[in-house]
């Protein structure tokens, strides 16, 4: 659809950042930063946060503690936030994506 590229960016970034911190050399922490950005992928694509943290609870994580959920909901936000005031389109609209 059309979040996979935004995922798929914010999953390399993730990958890519994790890289520099050593606490996240564990396969599990990394886990946990890929469900975040997976989540802030999804925000970012369609202006849901909540949607975003759902998607990371059905399809990116199989193990999904409460600190994930707490974690992948900050990254929603944040991307929420910044689209927000980044405001790309001039529409003052929360959404890369709309249909008409």
């Amino acid at each position: 659809g059309k979040e996979g590229p935004l995922v798929h960016v914010a999953v390399c970034w993730a990958q890519t950042l994790s890289g520099f911190f050593p606490q996240f050399q564990n396969e599990g922490k990394r886990r946990e930063l890929f469900s975040a950005a997976a989540a802030a992928g999804v925000s970012t694509a369609f202006g849901a946060p909540l949607g975003g943290v759902l998607f990371s609870l059905e399809e990116v994580s199989s193990f999904f503690p409460s600190r994930t959920l707490i974690r992948a909901f900050t990254a929603a936000m944040a991307a929420a936030i910044v689209l927000s005031v980044i405001n790309t389109t001039n529409t003052r609209e929360l959404t890369l994506f709309s249909v008409e």
